[in-house]
């Protein structure tokens, strides 16, 4: 129980830091630029301001795509031509070309998704006192009906006079000393997510949007048999990353379900367990594909049976643009909107040996030394950064395993979580369901919950 405490104050921590920085009347925004980065002659460079965008969302392809013409760094957010499609794609699509211009298209929406997100707060900033932005009249009346004709009319035109955004020189607001935990060089590289499995996707991936978050429900009843309730589920890590497309995460894990009534004893989950291993992760690029392999050793205890299990899962996943968006995302113009989505795909195994099987005959029975392989499908879907819409975040996945050996012969896990996100993405009120039998502790669930959630 130490450690499901210590996991659990520092996911309050986090909460408390993201709700401290969030945006007040009083307090500056930060998904705004400081003056010194992209203020000239008391107006914002439209060309600076395009670089900081891409690169500050890490659209590495798109910096690369603007480097190739004068004209190209403010048309890429404007020109719906940007990217040359060769007519053929439909039935070609694996073309060199065709893969290229596809890597172009993804670079260029996350691009204008960057855009948007930097003109809904200054549509903010300009209404406030004191405000450190204040756009042009032509700009403020656009924004009324939404950012998109803004993001078009501001960088259809590269110079900075037509249309601008001016920068205050009196009275400007500056960030309040503090801690920022997104920028810090030490507490940037915690990960906080509801399974370990996604603790290999950095939060400045559009992929963040879909990992899981963990989360805390807790329950009283003070009626009459005065009975109270904990749910608590996640993993902390901390992402090493000083090799070349490569990272080590050693992490902790948790999932605690305990109930107690006055009067009689304590009833505990028999899925509860914590656990903590070493994460693994390496990605090469080949053909239009980003290959990423984790291999994962993994340590587990079960507090409720007092199992010891050593594990090891290794999982393949690609990040391709054609023909799907698989692992990545892509903005769905044609639904209300234009929500962000990606199909999840990933091939696994799981190799696992007990050390200890338990302290019950029916959980020794079926407690053996196990390999299954299989592969896990789904979808998220997120409208997260998209303006005048509730940000709102549905993930769906259906694990299936083949037991090769073990007590198992088949083993799937339903999940489907949606997350009101309170705080940016890193806070929300999720609810999830999950039903079948758990990766890790191979015990058959079918639980709901809604609670506090976070990710980091």
């Amino acid at each position: 129980m130490y450690y499901l405490k210590a996991a659990l104050t520092l996911i309050v921590g986090l909460m408390m830091v993201s709700s401290a920085y969030s945006t007040t009347p009083d307090d500056i925004d930060p998904n705004l630029p400081q003056h010194e980065l992209v203020c000239v002659n008391g107006l914002v460079s439209k060309r600076q301001l395009a670089t900081l965008l891409l690169v500050n969302a890490k659209d590495y392809d798109a910096v690369l795509a603007i480097s190739r013409g004068p004209e190209l760094w403010h048309t890429i957010f404007t020109d719906d031509n940007f990217c040359h499609v060769p007519p053929n794609c439909s039935k070609e699509p694996q073309s060199d070309a065709c893969k290229a211009a596809a890597k172009c298209n993804t670079a260029k929406a996350i691009a204008v998704h960057a855009a948007f997100s930097f003109f809904t707060s200054v549509n903010t900033e300009t209404k406030r006192p004191n405000a450190s932005y204040v756009e042009s009249g032509r700009l403020l009346s656009l924004g009324q009906n939404g950012v998109a004709e803004q993001i078009t009319i501001y960088f259809s035109n590269p110079n900075d006079k037509a249309d601008p955004i001016g920068c205050t020189t009196e009275k400007v607001r500056t960030a309040q000393p503090g801690f920022d935990p997104t920028k810090d060089p030490v507490i940037s590289k915690v990960r906080v997510r509801g399974l370990s499995d996604d603790l290999y996707i950095d939060r400045n991936l559009p992929q963040f949007k879909g990992t899981t978050p963990a989360s805390v429900n807790y329950t009283a009843d003070t009626v009459a048999v005065h009975t109270s309730s904990l749910k608590a589920s996640g993993s902390v890590g901390y992402a090493f990353d000083s090799i070349p497309q490569t990272q080590i995460v050693p992490y902790f894990s948790f999932n605690q379900s305990n109930t107690w009534t006055t009067g009689k004893p304590a009833n505990f989950d028999t899925n509860d367990y914590v656990a903590s291993g070493i994460q693994f992760e390496r990605y090469f690029d080949y053909d239009g594909i980003s290959h990423v392999f984790w291999f994962k050793p993994q340590y587990l205890f079960n507090t409720t049976t007092q199992a010891r299990l050593e594990s090891v899962r290794a999982i393949y996943a690609p990040w391709m643009d054609i023909p799907f968006n698989i692992n990545t995302f892509r903005q769905l113009d044609f639904l209300p909107g234009s929500p962000w989505a990606q199909v999840v795909f990933n091939l696994r195994g799981d190799f696992g040996s007990y050390a200890n099987r338990g302290n019950t005959p029916a959980i020794i029975a079926t407690n053996q030394d196990f390999a299954r392989a299989g592969a896990q499908v789904g979808f998220t879907l997120t409208t997260d950064g998209v303006p005048n819409v509730p940000s709102l975040t549905l993930i769906v996945t259906e694990t299936y395993l083949h037991g090769f050996s073990g007590y198992y012969k088949s083993m799937d896990l339903f999940q489907a979580s949606l997350t009101y996100n309170i705080i940016n993405t890193y806070v929300g009120l999720t609810a999830n369901y999950k039903k079948g039998r758990d990766e890790d502790t191979a015990i058959a669930a079918q639980v709901w919950t809604l609670g506090l959630s976070a990710r980091f």
